[in-house]
């Protein structure tokens, strides 16, 4: 595989010191444990030429004629160890990953902090216990507001209205 180095020409400005940097990148996971699963899967990512970097006529006949009848063999029994109810550890992380990605999307909506998530907690309960209080507050001047019109109308039909019968 070839690496590249991107260099700088020696007028350019002075840049940062050195950084390194990881990338980690998924290329796929069998469908199954199975063998033809297993072949299948292999010969997509072995035959992909940027990921094996030699020449077609050498690689090919060693893919085809080597790897892809043998190789299977001992990678499903590989598969079938660590094999998932929910497919292959590398789809249950991922799923898991976007999980707790979309969570923490809706958690920091609401107020969470992942740093301190028990700070955090506290400060969810007191906004709702404030909320809760100042919700009832609010129900009760829209009562008082509504009880000096409804309570007297209320009193006056009472005592001016037509007496029920017994």
């Amino acid at each position: 595989m070839a690496y590249y180095r991107a260099v700088a020409h020696a007028d350019a400005v002075p840049a940062a010191p050195e950084r390194i940097g990881v990338l980690a990148v998924n290329l796929g996971t069998p469908d199954s444990p199975s063998y033809l699963a297993v072949q299948r899967y292999l010969r997509e990512f072995l035959a992909d030429r940027r990921v094996i970097n030699t020449s077609r006529l050498i690689w090919l006949p060693l893919l085809y004629g080597v790897v892809l009848p043998l190789r299977p063999l001992k990678t499903r029994r590989k598969y079938r160890k660590i094999w998932m109810s929910g497919g292959s550890p590398l789809a249950v992380a991922f799923r898991l990953i976007l999980l707790s990605i979309l969570v923490g999307v809706v958690l920091a909506a609401i107020g969470f902090d992942p740093w301190n998530i028990l700070h955090s907690i506290r400060v969810l309960f007191q906004r709702l216990w404030d909320l809760g209080f100042d919700a009832i507050n609010w129900l009760w001047r829209y009562f008082l507001l509504g009880a000096v019109i409804v309570v007297p109308i209320w009193l006056l039909s009472r005592l001016f209205g037509t007496p029920r019968a017994r």
